[in-house]
């Protein structure tokens, strides 16, 4: 089964496009894998308009992420990143948008050795800017196990996200580490400068102590 809605929101500081995935039935789905395209028109340089064009949208197939272990609920995350056709996309954007989000899962059902398939799409409407999906999995101190509260799979909780672009959000982050690498080699800089100012103003002090006359060598005429 998959959530009735996407959502957008910061993971480890960059925004994510997420979905959640889960299994309930009692034989299990074994190399289970998730592929995530996002429909929409496309017009080439040439001019062409091609009104159902496929974007491939990395959900971790470079690094593997995309193969699931599907024994509890897990989100599907899509990282909007430069080679995201969300790179450029803010809140705003999205809702002016048209496009189907289609999500497939494969795998292998554990009892018969049969592939199968599931799949959905979400529409503009049903993807939501600034919100996470609730905690369904808690611990139970009583007897060590897990519990999975299934009544909760489809809820969302807004949180604090930027409503600005991916591209927006990343060249702030990089003006906001120029200007704290530039103040701080400023405050090293005038510390040095200080620091320096003294050590030469010592050392004049020792140059002028050491030519003074001592009150022993005075002569007395």
């Amino acid at each position: 089964m998959f959530s009735k809605n996407a959502v957008i929101s910061l993971r480890d500081g960059r925004l994510c496009l997420i979905c959640r995935v889960g299994d309930m039935r009692k034989s299990h789905i074994v190399e289970a894998h998730v592929r995530m395209y996002l429909i929409k028109k496309k017009v080439t340089m040439e001019g062409e308009i091609m009104p159902l064009h496929m974007y491939d949208l990395n959900v971790g197939w470079d690094k593997g992420l995309d193969r699931l272990f599907l024994v509890w609920p897990l989100t599907i995350e899509h990282i909007i990143d430069e080679n995201s056709p969300f790179w450029t996309l803010s809140a705003e954007d999205l809702r002016k948008e048209r496009f189907e989000l289609a999500v497939i899962l494969e795998g292998i059902v554990e009892s018969t050795g049969m592939t199968t398939q599931a799949r959905t799409s979400y529409l503009v409407n049903e993807i939501l800017w600034g919100n996470r999906f609730e905690k369904l999995i808690t611990f139970q101190k009583e007897d060590g196990t897990y519990k999975i509260d299934y009544s909760r799979f489809d809820m969302t909780v807004p949180i604090d996200t930027p409503t600005c672009s991916a591209k927006e959000l990343a060249e702030l982050k990089e003006q906001e580490n120029f200007f704290y690498y530039a103040n701080f080699n400023e405050s090293a800089l005038s510390s040095f400068n200080t620091n320096e100012l003294r050590k030469r103003k010592i050392d004049e002090k020792l140059e002028t102590d050491e030519q003074k006359p001592n009150d022993s060598e005075i002569k007395m005429v």
